[in-house]
Formats: structure tokens, sequence, C-alpha cells
């Protein structure tokens, strides 16, 4: 939003405050499988379903000003980082459909995330 624009003009779903909000229910628990050892966190499409929303956010916000940079032939910083963030969304779902990892180590362990680390 601008200094001179009305804050509301807009609704308050296409603002930056509910797009991080948003993102950052969706990121957390991302994050949180890292500190705790609930078995369907580690589960690849559990964590496709909580990237999805996220990635779709972000290529609204990201994507539309790359696309219309790109159609004007410059390329800027969302260009960069629609480029980075499809590329490995597309990285990370092709590992998940192809099973790269996550859910054959487990099986092949009994089922427990930790046992692929012995202690």
């Amino acid at each position: 939003m601008l200094p001179g624009e009305d804050a509301r003009a807009r609704p308050f779903y296409t603002t930056l405050t509910f797009k991080f909000i948003f993102c950052a229910i969706f990121t957390a628990p991302l994050l949180l499988h890292m500190l705790v050892s609930w078995h369907w966190l580690h589960n690849p499409w559990i964590q496709f379903a909580l990237t999805l929303p996220v990635y779709l956010v972000g290529m609204a916000h990201f994507g539309t000003s790359a696309f219309r940079s790109l159609r004007n032939g410059v390329a800027n910083m969302d260009v960069l980082v629609t480029l980075g963030a499809t590329a490995a969304f597309a990285y990370s779902l092709i590992g998940a459909i192809q099973e790269w990892g996550g859910l054959p180590l487990l099986r092949n362990h009994g089922g427990h995330p930790d046992a692929r680390f012995p202690r």
C-alpha cells in the first residue's frame, strides 16, 4: 500500500500482512518436523499439502510481477524468485512422486524416522 492510498480500498486478503500470516501458518509445521518426532510430519505428501498453498500464494504475488516484467523484456528480482521457487517446487514434487527419499527409508527401518540415525 502506498502512503497516500486508502487502507479500505483493498480487501484484507490481498494485503502483504495477510499473505505473510497465511504462509507462516502453513510453513510452521514444515519447520516443526525438524524439532519433534511426529511421524505424520515426515510424510512427503503431507509436506506437499502444506507447501502447495504457500507456493500458490507466492506465485500469485511474485509470478504475476515476473510475467509482466518478462513480457516487457526486463528481468528483475521477481523473475529470479519465481524461477527459483518453481525449480525447487518441481524438484520436490518429482522427488515425492519418484519416492527419492522419506517413505522408502522409513519403511526399511520399521517406520520410525529416528531409526535412520542410530545413536
